[in-house]
């Protein structure tokens, strides 16, 4: 009987350590997008400071700003700021709990899918 608990209990240690390994690639996954994403609000970043520039100097001259007034972009960037701040705070605080508890998978997936909003939220917003 022994025997059998012992198999019972090595299959399920190997299962465990697939479902570890799985979320940990998809942790490595989501790590790569999150720095190609902070490269994409980097460029998102210097898109808006370009269309700023432009709407104060159309605002200069007395033309009519081409597609969004001041308030409006000014009100966007902030919703973006405060968001990316908050996704960056959840994703810096769930690294921190993932190192103290690596086997955690529900952790690796919430910070997986913190991820993903973060990366598809400043196009959402931009678009």
């Amino acid at each position: 009987m022994a025997t059998q608990q012992q198999k019972f209990a090595s299959d399920q240690v190997v299962q465990a350590m697939r479902e570890i390994d799985s979320v940990t690639k998809q942790f490595v996954s989501s790590t790569r997008q999150a720095a190609s994403s902070a490269a994409q609000l980097n460029i998102l970043s210097e898109e808006l400071k370009n269309v700023i520039g432009d709407v104060k100097s159309q605002a200069g001259s007395g033309e009519k700003p081409k597609s969004r007034d001041m308030s409006e972009i000014r009100d966007l960037i902030a919703i973006f700021r405060a968001e990316t701040e908050e996704h960056l705070t959840r994703l810096d605080n769930g690294l921190v709990e993932l190192e103290k508890r690596p086997g955690n998978i529900e952790l690796a997936r919430d910070l997986n899918r913190e991820v993903h909003t973060l990366r598809g939220g400043p196009g959402f917003r931009i678009h």
